[in-house]
């Protein structure tokens, strides 16, 4: 399990890896076959098996029909849209569960405020932040900005400023995988809505090196003019490259969000109750075993980054141990 100051960020992060290990290759497994395929028809269909059974290198694909009839009654196309759809909603849905989690585990009634952007205004002043956004934002816990603050920023993906534009993002492509599941693979008036606050932001509000959007041709562009936006009623697919778009942008959320939330007064003790879990109850008495390099030892047995700070972490599990 990826290290992370909050289990639930933990559990995104783990399952983003199972998607890169499981989806994606298949992804590059039907580009291989569809080369075997096409190959095999351009030199004829006697040698349609052979060809893309070598190819396919063993694969389980039911090579006992005709191959290029199977291309065309369910092409190799059709099967990468598949996999990029079920990229989306994999990927949304452990989304959506990790924010569930955390708020779950820092006490909070809702966790749908997480999965809405703040103003960029409020968020960059402070000004009218409303719940927990306030909270987050200014940071309850000096303890986890001391130990945790410069190496969570230092992250490739760590988004703070940028995350009312990324939050942008995540709603579009969030109302993207509702329109599939709900309508059909149809945009609806959320989605339509949710593509039209994301239109203005660019890559470079985002951090990212592309950002790209679904069109009513079935192509992808950043920033797609008015006639080539989606309406109500357009008939839409998700490609696994749109996916892994999505994907980047859900990430920066999820990094973001672990040490946002672990900052505030809340998720200070909640990362403290973690690492005293892994404590040993008998020793704990013994001055020897309480020391800096039992901060170390924790962090790695709870998947947790090690402190900057581990003789400020030891005296606040001391305290709190002695609070509980």
């Amino acid at each position: 399990m990826p290290a992370s100051l909050l289990k639930s960020v933990a559990h995104y992060l783990d399952g983003q890896d199972q998607v890169n290990k499981t989806i994606w290759p298949t992804l590059f497994a039907l580009r291989r076959l569809r080369i075997a395929v096409r190959g095999a028809v351009d030199r004829g269909n006697a040698e349609t098996h052979s060809v893309a059974g070598a190819i396919a290198e063993g694969a389980d694909v039911p090579f006992n029909l005709d191959v290029v009839k199977f291309e065309k009654s369910f092409s190799l196309d059709d099967q990468e849209l598949l996999i990029g759809q079920m990229a989306l909603m994999t990927l949304t849905s452990y989304f959506e569960g990790a924010c569930e989690t955390a708020a779950a585990d820092l006490g909070w009634a809702s966790h749908k405020f997480l999965m809405f952007p703040p103003t960029a205004t409020s968020w960059r002043t402070g000004q009218r932040l409303r719940g927990h956004w306030s909270e987050m934002r200014a940071g309850g816990s000096a303890l986890i900005e001391t130990c945790y603050g410069p190496r969570s920023r230092a992250r490739t993906h760590y988004a703070e400023s940028r995350l009312p534009a990324v939050l942008q993002g995540f709603r579009y492509w969030k109302e993207v995988r509702n329109a599939l599941v709900h309508a059909g693979g149809r945009a609806n008036d959320a989605l339509v809505d949710a593509q039209r606050a994301y239109a203005p932001v660019t890559n470079t509000d985002l951090g990212l090196r592309a950002k790209v959007m679904l069109t009513r041709d079935g192509g992808l562009e950043p920033n797609p003019g008015s006639a080539k936006l989606l309406t109500v009623g357009d008939r839409f697919a998700v490609s696994p490259y749109a996916a892994f778009n999505a994907a980047d942008i859900m990430n920066k959320a999820m990094i973001t969000y672990d040490f946002l939330l672990c900052r505030t007064s809340s998720g200070e003790r909640l990362l403290l109750d973690r690492l005293l879990s892994e404590a040993h109850p008998k020793r704990w008495g013994d001055p020897d075993y309480r020391q800096p390099s039992l901060v170390r030892s924790l962090s790695n047995r709870a998947k947790a980054p090690i402190p900057d700070r581990p003789d400020l972490m030891l005296r606040a599990l001391e305290r709190r141990r002695a609070s509980r």
